[in-house]
């Protein structure tokens, strides 16, 4: 129900659908594959609501509450990867920010530099 769900694109039925079986199996199967099948849709870059935190909150759980499951392993693998994802997107947003101030030095630059010029052509144009 919940693949069909996400191909039509309705993420937030999909997850919905896992939620009820989480809330049937808490702390057995098929409760795992639901709370992993929730962080593969909060990280599905269809999804418009796309949420690394919880993501990484859902395969996070996998571990800590199903730690005989089959994908436990493959869940500790997306917490690497998402984990290490924020940290780039992070890295990504100070440099955004830099190239940001950088761009409004050199448009302050260029304006000193107009001045110069048209100060330099007033002076010409007087002598």
């Amino acid at each position: 129900m919940a693949e069909r769900l996400i191909s039509t694109g309705d993420y937030e039925g999909a997850l919905k659908e896992n939620e009820k079986i989480v809330g049937l199996f808490p702390l057995d199967s098929p409760g795992d594959s639901a709370v992993f099948n929730m962080g593969l849709i909060w990280i599905n870059s269809g999804n418009p609501k796309k949420n690394y935190a919880k993501a990484l909150g859902s395969f996070q759980r996998i571990p800590n509450d199903y730690p005989r499951s089959a994908l436990a392993q493959e869940a500790r693998i997306w917490i690497g990867v998402i984990k290490e994802l924020i940290w780039y997107e992070g890295k990504l947003r100070k440099l955004e920010v830099t190239v940001n101030d950088l761009e409004n030095r050199l448009n302050a630059l260029k304006e000193i530099d107009i001045g110069i010029e048209e100060k330099k052509r007033e002076d010409f144009q007087v002598k």
